[in-house]
């Protein structure tokens, strides 16, 4: 793989003072050799060439990493093809999408007008948002800024679609807030469910708040103070003119059947999409701004907040793991477990991935970009090269357990559908935790959990780690981070209604193929009511077919538009009408007793098929488009 734009740390001459003056104070070498190291033990001037080891043999288009200590940035490598077609190189003017680590800005543009007076973290949001503006909430509790910052206000993922492919079809973002709102499911403050949806509200709270927009508010308060003169915000990137041209010149690639060395690299051209709801991910910009942003955290003097107090705040716990005293969350930034802990955020759009974490205490960090979708490994493995893979970390060893809940039973993720047409897919995304030993678990055979502390896990999956706590919710429900418990005999019941479905339709196929070849054949004859049984089975053919359509698009867009939603709807509720007809002249069939007794089979597997036909629409709610 072709490198270019290596950049090794520039001291050297001031590298080479300090070490002279080392051998006149035994504390000075002892404090020159902490500080020329990173947290995973690796010299500052050793940096590039374990890079470089690391990228071999990775499947990759490319990847931009730079890492720094407080104001100096030690190394920018640039690795791989901007357009491998092409064979454009990428370099330190190549543009990348940030994805969720657009975020981070948001929190900041929060803690700046918390700074400010304007805006209070213990505050119902609604007090700062227009009369009316949210009308799906299930729970009269207050949504507090801190419930949203830390993915705990209650929604389920969001099911119309948050970008678009033709920046015509771009809209304010109050107006597409309202177009994708979820329904609220859980109570405020209690279960964290990473939200798209929310965090681009609190975006629209800094708008409202601000009286600017949100992209403009940004520009000003945060780019500018930083000098970022090469990072877009607009969904459309024509906030900034360079960026954008340059955004057009980027390919974007995924990797089929395999991850670093393995698979093919598939081009997905230049595969722009515009984010409708562009505080949650819409930030688009070079290395070397990225790395300006994340330095500015651990500066002496950060330029984004006139008091330090407001900095270490914001870096402060907001919420904690189960029970523990173990931040899980730093208002909007999270905590990651290497060696040290630190905090930050990842990122991935359709186009990018990106990630970017930094310890406050050594001043350490590092930013990763990829013009790759999907391409987690690169951006989540090679921070671990400068703050270790966490094994030495001393959370994992809470010490004495106490407590030994157990955790063994069916989960579904926070972050899905509990509501609307969408609900049947969350049955596909069911984890199995099983008991291995007294404190030891595993996800399906395929990730092993470890109890560390009471209510407190640890996870290894293949090479990246992890921690989570327990909690239950105050009407009962059991939480894994980020996990769900369902009750057993729900998941078995749910299961063998799909099959059961899905069986019902492969019948009716086959029962209108023998009508049809009967029809052909001209044997057999009608009997009473056979047209609207008939259109039943048809009916549930098309119910089935469209189910997998409406999952298939969901899957690979993430979510639906509301055309799409509105189709699918009324296409159910169709079929639910027709069914509830075949099985009322299923049931006065038998009752009128004209037909002989044969015929009497037919109509109460009719009557059966039908009602249990509406019966699964209506539990799996697949006519509520409206939800």
């Amino acid at each position: 793989m072709k490198k270019f734009c290596t950049r090794p740390f520039a001291g050297k001459f001031i590298c080479a003072m300090l070490a002279a003056a080392a051998l006149i104070s035994c504390f000075s070498t002892a404090a020159f050799a902490e500080e020329k190291k990173t947290p995973s033990g690796i010299a500052f001037d050793s940096i590039a060439k374990q890079i470089e080891i690391f990228e071999e043999g990775k499947n990759y288009a490319s990847f931009e990493t730079s890492v720094f200590c407080g104001d100096d940035v030690i190394y920018t490598g640039c690795f791989g093809y901007a357009d491998r077609e092409n064979n454009v190189l990428a370099d330190e003017e190549t543009v990348y999408e940030w994805g969720s680590v657009s975020k981070t800005m948001i929190w900041v543009s929060v803690m700046q007008l918390y700074e400010q007076g304007k805006l209070d973290l213990e505050t119902d949001i609604r007090n700062y948002l227009p009369n009316g503006f949210l009308r799906k909430l299930k729970y009269d509790e207050p949504i507090t800024m801190l419930d949203i910052m830390n993915h705990k206000g209650g929604w389920q993922e969001t099911m119309y679609t948050i970008q678009v492919k033709d920046e015509n079809k771009i809209v304010p973002l109050g107006q597409a807030l309202q177009y994708s709102e979820p329904p609220q499911v859980f109570r405020p403050g209690e279960v964290e469910a990473y939200s798209n949806w929310g965090a681009a509200l609190a975006g629209y709270v800094v708008e409202c708040v601000s009286g600017t927009d949100y992209g403009e508010y940004v520009r000003e308060n945060i780019l500018k103070p930083l000098g970022m003169e090469h990072t877009s915000v607009s969904p459309d990137h024509r906030d900034n003119t360079w960026v954008r041209e340059q955004r057009e010149k980027l390919k974007s690639y995924m990797v089929i059947g395999g991850s670093d060395g393995e698979g093919v690299n598939e081009s997905l051209g230049t595969n722009m999409t515009y984010i409708n709801l562009y505080p949650a991910g819409g930030v688009t910009g070079t290395i070397g701004d990225m790395t300006k942003y994340a330095q500015s955290f651990v500066s002496d003097k950060c330029p984004l907040f006139e008091k330090q107090e407001t900095l270490d705040l914001m870096f402060s716990a907001s919420s904690f793991y189960g029970g523990t005293d173990i931040p899980l969350n730093c208002h909007g930034f999270f905590p990651e477990i290497h060696d040290v802990t630190v905090l930050g955020h990842s990122g991935s759009t359709d186009a990018c991935s990106t990630n970017l974490l930094f310890d406050r205490e050594s001043k350490v960090g590092i930013v990763v970009m990829m013009n790759q979708r999907g391409s987690g490994s690169i951006c989540s493995q090679l921070p671990n090269l400068i703050f270790g893979s966490g094994e030495n970390n001393p959370l994992l060893r809470s010490g004495e357990i106490t407590v030994r809940n157990d955790i063994s039973g069916y989960y579904t993720s926070t972050r899905s559908y509990f509501k609307g047409m969408m609900k049947i897919t969350g049955v596909f995304g069911i984890n199995p935790i099983s008991q291995i030993s007294e404190d030891k678990y595993t996800i399906a055979n395929l990730v092993d959990i470890d109890r560390i502390g009471d209510d407190f896990y640890y996870y290894d999956y293949s090479g990246s780690t992890g921690i989570f706590g327990g909690s239950v919710t105050s009407d009962g429900r059991k939480i894994l981070q980020g996990l769900q418990m369902i009750d057993n005999r729900t998941v078995y019941l749910k299961i063998a209604m799909i099959v059961l479905y899905v069986v019902t339709a492969i019948t009716a196929a086959v029962l209108l193929i023998v009508k049809l070849v009967k029809k052909i054949i001209k044997k057999g004859s009608p009997y009473i009511g056979s047209k609207t049984i008939a259109s039943a089975q048809a009916a549930r053919i098309v119910s089935c077919v469209g189910i997998i359509i409406m999952y298939m698009t969901c899957m690979s867009n993430m979510c639906i538009t509301k055309a799409q939603g509105t189709f699918f709807g009324v296409l159910q509720i169709i079929c639910l009408a027709v069914f509830a007809a075949a099985a009322v002249v299923s049931v006065m069939s038998m009752l009128s007793k004209k037909d002989e007794k044969a015929k009497n089979i037919v109509y109460i597997f009719g009557t059966l098929s039908n009602v249990f036909s509406v019966v699964f629409i209506v539990v799996f709610e697949l006519c509520c488009f409206w939800i």
